[in-house]
């Protein structure tokens, strides 16, 4: 009795011994749940930030220690919110933390430890990242001093992230969409330091669809290729917006080409059949966008004067604007715009001149417009000036006559009091400019020109209107009775203002019929 006493109080230390251990023993064991990659980058999971505001360090690792969470097995990791991660891992005024640990026992989050690494920038930065998201499934932070996302992941040669913008498209995309920030600009990185975790196995019984591409142009083919080993057919459907657009059958691992007519949002998804029943894909969205256009606003134009250009390229999150010159051998001009605008500018050079469009959107395809030619010439000359006259209801006429051949080359018309007027691409030479108006007394001018732009501002006198007040009044009378009387002259426009019956003579005849004008017992 003595000796079984005695290996029962043995074995009674035994226990008590591992039982103490383990209740001081570190807890370092990682659930044997374990997430897939389809899980932890489904969109739910991923947190953005309010508007206007610039936690996106803050907001990016909330939803690292999300992934983080879920990959451990803890089931209230969506607990984890941009609210809850600030009070451990952000300094107001200053940003995230370089190091923090986030603990919240209430949901069961045990501790998840955060630091921050430096980054030299450049192409380095891309075997460095490749290489931590490797030991790191939950993803990683990087920053660039402007913006942060969370890099989750490097699959078939590129980078994937979420960007926590509330502008930027949900979910994981092409790091390339993100705003910013890139792999070879970003200057720091947050990871997580506590245990290791691991991805669980993808189901890959889930039917997949894949697209050559997001964004597309109308009537170019769009490829849809579709996995779904071990069913027995699958259906494709595809929705513009809430419409059904298409439906079709097809074989497991087929692929489908079409094209499109309509611009607009689309989407689609696979459904894949067999005896066990049915297995839709996940959602994919893509865009059908107008070919970018430029309209030129003159294709021929002269030297220094403006060249306007329309530049459309809707859904496109930037475009680039090239000009040509000489035939496309030397790049002339290039711009970046936003996706519609208007760019006018003027040309020094004479010359063929080209441009293109192209547009970027946020899956990272490129689409260039149509090219689009124009021609810069030598400058002409032009006549510019103001017209001064009366009676707004009246038309003015201009015409200009070469002085040797005397033909009219130009004639505009013009129905204001005052009035600015241009006449464009003038040759070198001497002209005759005549302006003329009803119940105004006809002008000329003489005009030379050379190498630069004439100013030359045009005064019309209603007939009798000797002083061009508007008015034919006793002023205007008694300078025409001076004339008659020979006290006075008048000479040039003034002459012809007052003789007002046009024989080429002021006397009596014309100063008796402004006098009854005045009297208010005829008018002229």
């Amino acid at each position: 009795m003595k000796r079984i006493k005695s290996t029962s109080k043995k074995i009674l230390s035994i226990l008590l011994t591992v039982i103490i251990l383990v209740c001081i023993a570190p807890i370092n064991v990682i659930s044997v749940f374990a997430a897939t990659f389809d899980q932890i980058n489904a969109d739910s999971v991923f947190l953005k930030q309010q508007p206007n505001t610039v936690t996106c360090t803050l907001v990016a690792t909330a939803n690292m220690m999300r992934r983080y969470s879920m990959l451990r097995g803890d089931s209230n990791w969506s607990s984890i919110t941009e609210s809850k991660a600030r009070s451990y891992a952000w300094i107001s005024g200053e940003g995230l933390r370089g190091t923090f640990t986030y603990s919240d026992t209430s949901n069961s989050i045990a501790n998840i430890s955060v630091t921050c690494t430096s980054l030299s920038t450049g192409s380095s930065n891309t075997s460095t990242l490749i290489d931590v998201l490797a030991r790191h499934p939950e993803g990683v932070v990087i920053y660039n001093g402007i913006h942060a996302v969370l890099l989750t992941d490097y699959t078939n040669g590129v980078f994937y992230c979420n960007d926590p913008d509330d502008l930027q498209p949900v979910g994981r995309v092409n790091v390339s969409r993100a705003y910013s920030v890139n792999v070879t600009n970003a200057t720091k990185y947050w990871y997580v330091t506590s245990q290791s975790v691991s991805l669980g196995a993808t189901d890959t019984s889930k039917p997949s669809v894949l697209m050559n591409k997001n964004v597309s142009t109308i009537w170019n083919d769009m490829d849809f290729s579709f996995n779904a080993e071990g069913a027995t057919s699958v259906h494709l459907y595809i929705y513009k917006g809430t419409e059904k657009y298409f439906e079709g059958e097809f074989s497991p691992t087929d692929t489908y080409t079409r094209q499109f007519g309509q611009t607009g949002h689309y989407s689609c998804y696979l459904v894949a059949h067999n005896a066990s029943g049915d297995i839709e894909s996940d959602w994919l969205g893509f865009d059908i966008v107008e070919k970018p256009k430029i309209t030129v606003g003159e294709e021929k134009t002269n030297l220094w004067e403006d060249v306007s250009f329309d530049l459309s390229a809707p859904n496109a999150y930037k475009t680039i604007f090239t000009i040509y010159y000489n035939y496309g051998a030397e790049v002339y001009f290039t711009g970046e715009f936003s996706s519609s605008t208007k760019y006018t500018r003027q040309f020094g050079k004479a010359g063929q001149y080209s441009c293109c469009l192209t547009a970027f959107y946020q899956d990272g395809t490129t689409i260039e417009s149509d090219w689009q030619s124009f021609v810069v010439e030598e400058s002409k000359c032009k006549i510019i000036g103001n017209i001064y006259s009366f009676e707004n209801e009246e038309e003015i006429s201009i015409s200009i006559t070469g002085m040797e051949d005397s033909i009219a080359i130009k004639n505009i018309v013009i129905d204001e009091n005052t009035t600015a007027y241009s006449i464009l691409d003038i040759e070198t030479g001497e002209y005759i400019l005549k302006a003329s108006k009803a119940n105004h007394v006809t002008r000329e001018y003489s005009v030379t020109v050379g190498e630069e732009d004439v100013e030359l501002d045009i005064q019309l006198n209603l007939i009798g209107d000797i002083n061009g007040d508007g008015k034919v009044n006793t002023l205007d009378v008694a300078r025409a009775n001076a004339h008659a009387r020979s006290v006075s002259s008048l000479s040039d426009y003034d002459f012809a203002c007052a003789d007002i019956n046009g024989d080429g003579k002021v006397n009596t005849l014309d100063v008796a019929r402004m006098n009854a004008h005045t009297r208010g017992v005829t008018t002229l």
